[in-house]
């Protein structure tokens, strides 16, 4: 894996990546997608209590960036991720070495 310090095309690309999710909306997607596997969107819209419209926009969204894909399945679009570094990602934020400042 590259790093960093050393790669600019690379902290580029996780530059993206985390502007794209530091919107609270589609972080929280990201989150729900990395724990359940795949949702569509009536499923997103019942765990974020949110309106189809922002929901669908969102996902467009994520798509348009590479985070999610979508299959077709039973009338619905199912959403994953598709980048898997995601899930890692969440799992990192959501339980966070002991040893960090301030923990």
């Amino acid at each position: 894996m590259p790093e960093f310090s050393s790669d600019r095309d690379y902290a580029d690309e996780v530059a993206r990546i985390l502007k794209v999710l530091g919107h609270p909306t589609r972080l929280q997607m990201v989150a729900v997608l990395s724990h359940v596997g795949e949702a569509h969107v009536t499923g997103l819209m019942g765990c974020l209590e949110l309106p189809q419209a922002i929901v669908s926009q969102q996902l467009a969204l994520l798509r348009a960036q590479g985070l999610v894909k979508a299959e077709r399945k039973d009338g619905y679009a199912w959403y994953s991720l598709a980048d898997p570094r995601m899930k890692r990602l969440i799992r990192c934020l959501e339980n966070p070495p002991d040893d960090l400042p301030g923990r």
